[in-house]
C-alpha cells in the first residue's frame, strides 16, 4: 500500500535566492524527519506540503523563498485550492493508500473538503494535539515504535527537542547560524544585539538568549524570562553565555 504524508509548511525556511525543492526550502522538525527518511527510504513514501502561498505542493517541486503566514481570510481560497490539486493527484491512482495527516489547526480547516474527498477509500491517520506531539506521532508513523531505525532517529533528533512554556522545538547548530543571518539580511545587526546582561555568541555577535528562543518557538518574549530561555538553550544545544562586564556596560549607555 502507498503511503503519503500531506504536512503544513512551515514559517522557517532556507534562505537561497535560487529555487529550491520544497522539501529543502522548507525547514524545521518536521522537515528535517521527512528529509532524513527519504534519504533512507526515497522510493518509499509521498509527500505533499499545504502552503498558503502554493496551496499543495509535491515535496520535489521547486519553488523560491517566500514570506506568507496563512490567515483566516485566506483559508477559504486555500480550500478551493487544495480540493482541486487533491482531485487531479487521486484521479491518477484507484488505489487503497495509507495516508498521515500532519496539519496545523488552521491548515487542517482548510484542507477539510480535500480530507473529505480522499478519507472514504483510503486508510487515515491524524496527528494530534502539539507540533511536538504530531512530531512524534509521525515519528512512529514512519518507523513503527519498536524498530532500531525509529530508535536511531529518536536518538538524533529528539535528544535536541527543547520545552519552553509548552511549546516544543528541535533545532540545530546549523539552524540557529541561519536565523541570525536572516535578520541580518532583512534588518541588519542593530536589533539582535539587544541584550540586558547575557548574550549568546553567534557568528561574531552578541545574541540575546530571549530574541532567539522566541525566533525559535514563535513566543512572544513577554511569555518567559530570560532565565528559562538560558536554561533551555544551555542544556539542549550548542549554546554557551557570556556575561556584559561592567565596563562594556557603561560604553553601552
Amino acid at each position: 500500500m502507498r503511503k503519503i504524508i500531506i504536512t503544513s509548511c512551515s514559517q522557517r525556511k532556507k534562505i537561497n535566492e535560487n529555487l529550491l525543492p520544497a522539501i529543502e526550502r522548507y525547514d524545521g522538525p518536521n522537515f528535517y524527519l521527512l528529509r532524513k527518511y527519504i534519504k533512507q527510504s526515497p522510493n518509499d513514501l509521498d509527500i505533499y506540503i499545504l502552503s498558503a502561498k502554493f496551496g499543495l505542493l509535491a515535496y520535489k517541486t521547486k519553488i523560491p523563498f517566500y514570506e506568507q503566514k496563512l490567515t483566516k481570510e485566506q483559508s477559504a481560497d486555500l480550500s478551493v485550492i487544495a480540493l482541486a490539486q487533491i482531485n487531479q493527484i487521486f484521479t491518477k491512482s484507484k488505489k487503497q493508500k495509507e495516508i498521515f495527516i500532519n496539519l496545523g489547526s488552521l491548515y487542517l480547516e482548510a484542507f477539510e473538503p480535500a480530507l473529505s474527498r480522499i478519507s472514504k477509500h483510503n486508510l487515515i491517520t491524524y496527528a494530534k494535539g502539539s507540533s511536538g506531539k504530531r512530531l512524534a506521532e509521525m515519528y512512529d508513523w514512519l518507523y513503527g515504535k519498536n524498530s532500531s531505525l525509529h530508535n536511531e532517529q529518536i536518538n538524533e533528533v529528539v535528544e535536541k527537542e527543547a520545552v519552553i512554556q509548552g511549546v516544543r522545538f528541535t533545532v540545530t547548530e546549523a539552524e540557529i547560524h541561519q536565523i541570525v543571518q536572516k535578520e541580518i539580511s532583512q534588518k541588519g545587526k542593530k536589533d539582535l544585539e539587544k541584550f540586558q546582561s547575557w548574550f549568546v555568541p553567534v557568528d561574531d555577535l552578541k545574541i540575546s538568549p530571549k530574541w532567539l528562543v522566541s525566533q525559535l518557538t514563535d513566543l512572544p518574549v513577554s511569555k518567559f524570562h530570560s532565565d528559562q530561555a538560558r536554561k533551555v538553550l544551555q542544556k539542549r544545544f550548542f549554546c554557551r553565555f557570556e556575561r556584559r562586564t561592567r565596563r562594556n556596560a557603561k560604553k553601552t549607555k
